[in-house]
């Protein structure tokens, strides 16, 4: 008992002091200075053990992945198993995982409700940009069948950057088309033109990559000076995947063998094959 008044009394105190309403069920937060209060909040148990807290205002969506079933303190991060995610008005997501940081308190479980705390700090997957919330509270959030609502990737931003041997690759074109059912995307200078090749439907996940004349789904080439280098290894990240806009982004990497090693990594694109 001594436990539970002295969560509420926690709760309400925050409440006066930043013009935060506690209801129940309520999810609500401080961001960037804006006070943020979703009209619907509920969590779902995505397996045996983790447990997802969702609150929706309007168009903007707060997400808190917590990975255990369990009342405790769980951290946010880039090497964390819980992570916190924020989708804005424009449908922009910003995650804990793009290194970020923060933690989920969870102080109570009961009748299949959560109600606890948060704090996060979480970055743009296609920019420099980021969101902050603290004096996070989520009050007895229900455990419901509700559909998760899963928003549109946002349209990313045409770039194409990496390092080759370590130094920077400044592209002059970017581009991409599809053909055959595959995304064929490119970077380029007037001397040397990088290329990634995978399949249109392609969804969010890691692939390794091969080489652009193999049979292999996903591929990249590497081509200076008119002469062709073979891809020996290589990884492929999609981070993003907007199949209704066309817009797909991500990251790079990969090993080339002509007349000596090349070696191409911290590669970033985005690719708006519609256009």
């Amino acid at each position: 008992m001594k436990k539970i008044l002295l969560l509420l009394f926690v709760l309400m105190s925050v409440a006066c002091s930043d013009d935060v309403e506690i209801n129940s069920p309520a999810m609500q937060g401080v961001r960037d200075s804006v006070l943020y209060r979703a009209k619907v909040s509920h969590a779902e148990l995505k397996d045996q053990n983790r447990v997802q807290l969702m609150g929706n205002k309007d168009n903007e969506v707060l997400i808190l992945n917590v990975s255990n079933y369990s009342e405790g303190t769980f951290l946010v991060g880039d090497d964390e198993n819980s992570s916190a995610e924020y989708y804005n008005a424009d449908g922009k997501w910003f995650s804990t995982l793009e290194g970020g940081e923060g933690e989920i308190v969870v102080s109570r479980i009961a009748d299949s409700t959560f109600t606890g705390s948060f704090r996060f700090r979480a970055n743009s997957y296609t920019d420099s940009t980021e969101v902050v919330f603290t004096k996070g509270v989520f009050y007895q959030v229900p455990i419901t069948n509700a559909i998760t609502y899963e928003p549109a990737d946002p349209v990313v931003s045409t770039q194409f950057n990496c390092k080759i041997n370590t130094v920077e690759f400044k592209t002059q074109a970017v581009g991409a088309t599809v053909v055959n059912n595959d995304i064929s995307g490119y970077g380029s200078t007037s001397s040397i033109v990088i290329k990634l090749i995978f399949p249109e439907d392609i969804e969010k996940g890691i692939y390794a990559l091969a080489d652009a004349n193999t049979q292999e789904l996903y591929r990249a080439s590497y081509m200076s000076n008119g002469s062709p280098s073979f891809i020996q290894t290589g990884q492929l990240e999609i981070t993003s995947h907007n199949v209704d806009e066309g817009s797909v982004g991500g990251t790079f990497s990969f090993s080339a063998m002509n007349k000596g090693n090349v070696e191409v990594t911290e590669g970033v694109f985005g690719f708006n094959y519609k256009n």
